[in-house]
């Protein structure tokens, strides 16, 4: 046998062995990423159904301390260590019980949060507060109380609702999370301009068998219908207590913190102390449209009438702030009387309304003694009071009739009260709205030729041939006496130097922005301007301009000798050592390309094997090509 055709074939079968083996070791380290990535898929699945429900978890937790305190003891002697066992078990089961039970009525709709009612509620200083009489965590009810509620726990011994006198109210709105006591004269009845929505808490009863008189943790409510309640439903409240709670605490330190020229008023600055007057119209209004005064505490200590005179009886007016200092007291007693007079000369008396749109007057209780100049003690109120009143740590005892909000930790009505809501139209959290500007909308990186209409020429003043007046921004080269009757330029801000007639076709001047020094119909053919993007001279109606379409490339590849470079920047558009106007290109769409690119990845391991496959047959004849070469 001839040796070269043996050596020949041992190196075509030594070949493809080596590609063989190249070949399996490719395909089985693909199927082993396929694998690993099959097992972190089905850790992630096993982790996921790890995770069970807390009610789940809870009986779980409760069935194995019961198992484990009878397996102890069955297995030991011991009598201590059995009733430990047994009482630990007692303790889980104990634990478990006390979880608060939902007893939502399913029957019952959802009341849906207050920003659904009151979607301004941060355009007003006191937020969702200003829309109820009491905002309180801890109310308690021994007097009549006409105006609405949002409470945490509610202690109502008495009736409350805003009584329907003047038909102004469109609807009121109660919301009670908790109750201990509710009587069951509570609420106003609907009338026929006003509607009712009163919301309660997730853990109250509720029985709506009879859609007239509902009945509430088993008190019958004369004056509530089925299509007036409502519930909080799957651990979602109406109103968040501890949340707003938190904003109106940071709301009365900001008051209190904040600066003012007005100064502080004392005792002292009152000439006449049976006569005391704060006229509020000679006070600096803010930025905010709030007038803030701080008072001392011996103010509203004092048992004389204080009268608070000038307020806007505008319902946009400006709200006047009383920063009432209690200098650090734990019980801080009103002894004051508060009589209001409007800048119109009317006077203002403690009464029942529904018309709440002259209310501008806030008391906010602080403690300049405190780093955060919150009040946390107690408020006695004993004298007739008129104004809102904003103190979200204390303790509030209305002692004696009281016209306005009554924002507090906990509310003590001892004495007739009367809802009147705060009116004010600043941003609750201080912020201003944002004004957002009208997008501007344009096409991207391309510029429109600026094609202008020719002008009538004026008939008035027919101009003699050969006489136009050169514009004189751009110089003219003509030589006098040289055009044609009736060949005006009909763009009259950039001279038409060229006589109509006597153009060649295609000898436009390439670069419209040097001024055309050539003498009329001395053109040579072929050397139009390829640049459609800047302002063509011609007379309007002899040349269609040539608009590229924005994304769509350039496939013109000749050219021509027109000396453009590229579609950026063209050297040859510099003038007087200063580059021209440069076009961005827009024939390349990197998103595009990068989409295209990822789709056509291999997306599976069977993929990535197929391709392997393909490859190795391909060696394969390509090794057996080289191995019948050899043998010819």
């Amino acid at each position: 046998m001839n040796s070269r055709y043996v050596k020949g074939t041992k190196w075509a079968i030594s070949s493809v062995a080596t590609c063989a083996a190249a070949l399996s070791f490719m395909i089985v380290t693909n199927a082993t990423q396929a694998d690993v990535s099959t097992d972190q898929n089905t850790q992630a699945n096993v982790q996921t159904t790890q995770v069970q429900p807390a009610s789940t978890t809870q009986n779980t937790s409760e069935s194995s301390a019961q198992k484990a305190a009878i397996t102890e003891t069955t297995t030991t002697t011991s009598t201590s260590t059995t009733k430990s066992a047994v009482n630990s078990a007692n303790v889980a089961k104990t634990q478990a019980s006390t979880q608060p039970v939902a007893t939502a009525n399913d029957n019952v709709p959802s009341g849906g949060t207050v920003e659904d009612d009151y979607p301004d509620v941060s355009n007003n200083v006191l937020g969702a507060a200003a829309y109820f009489h009491i905002f309180s965590n801890d109310a308690t009810l021994n007097a009549h109380t006409n105006g609405n509620l949002a409470v945490k726990n509610l202690d109502g011994k008495v009736n409350f609702g805003t009584n329907v006198h003047e038909e102004l109210l469109d609807q009121e709105i109660s919301y009670i999370q908790n109750i201990t006591s509710i009587a069951n004269s509570s609420f106003v009845s609907a009338g026929p301009t006003r509607s009712n929505k009163v919301i309660f808490g997730e853990n109250v009863d509720i029985n709506t068998d009879n859609p007239n008189r509902v009945n509430v943790d088993g008190t019958d409510i004369d004056h509530l219908t089925a299509g007036e309640t409502y519930q909080d439903k799957n651990g979602q409240v109406y109103i968040d207590f501890e949340k707003e709670f938190a904003k109106l605490k940071n709301k009365s330190t900001e008051l209190a913190n904040t600066s003012t020229v007005n100064q502080t008023v004392t005792n002292s600055d009152f000439d006449d102390m049976n006569n005391r007057v704060i006229d509020v119209s000679d006070y600096v209004v803010n930025e905010n449209n709030h007038i803030i005064i701080n008072l001392d505490p011996e103010v509203l200590n004092s048992n004389t009438p204080l009268i608070i005179k000038g307020v806007s009886s505008s319902e946009d007016g400006p709200t006047v702030i009383f920063n009432v200092d209690t200098a650090g007291s734990s019980n801080y007693n009103v002894n004051s009387p508060i009589k209001i007079q409007y800048d119109d000369g009317s006077d203002r008396d403690s009464k029942e309304t529904e018309y709440f749109g002259d209310n501008h007057l806030l008391w906010n209780f602080m403690d300049s003694t405190a780093s955060d100049k919150l009040y946390t003690g107690t408020i006695n109120v004993e004298a007739p009071f008129q104004g809102s009143v904003l103190a979200p740590g204390a303790t509030i005892n209305v002692d004696q009739n009281l016209d306005g909000n009554i924002i507090a930790d906990k509310v003590n009505v001892n004495a007739e009260t009367h809802r009147w809501d705060l009116q004010d139209d600043t941003d609750f959290d201080g912020e201003e709205e944002e004004e957002y500007e009208t997008p501007d909308i344009s096409l991207p990186n391309v510029e429109l030729p600026n094609i202008e209409e020719p002008e009538d020429p004026d008939p008035e003043e027919p101009e003699t041939p050969g006489t136009e007046d050169p514009d004189p921004e751009e110089p003219n080269t003509e030589t006098p006496g040289t055009e044609t009757p009736g060949t005006e330029d009909p763009d009259p801000e950039e001279p038409n130097t060229e006589t109509p007639g006597t153009e060649t076709p295609g000898t436009e001047d390439p670069d419209p922005e040097e001024p055309n020094t050539e003498t009329p119909g001395t053109e040579t053919p072929g050397t139009e301007d390829p640049d459609p993007e800047e302002p063509n001279t011609e007379t309007p109606g002899t040349e269609q301009p040539d608009v590229e379409i924005p994304g769509e490339p350039d496939t013109d590849s000749s050219n021509e000798g027109d000396g453009n470079i590229d579609l950026i920047t063209d050297p040859s558009d510099e003038k007087d050592g200063q580059a021209t106007d440069q076009t961005p290109s827009t024939d390349v769409n990197l998103n595009n390309n990068t989409t295209d690119k990822q789709a056509t990845l291999p997306q599976t391991g069977a993929e990535h094997s197929l391709m392997l496959t393909a490859v190795g047959l391909v060696l394969a004849a390509g090794l057996a090509f080289v191995y019948r070469r050899r043998r010819e």
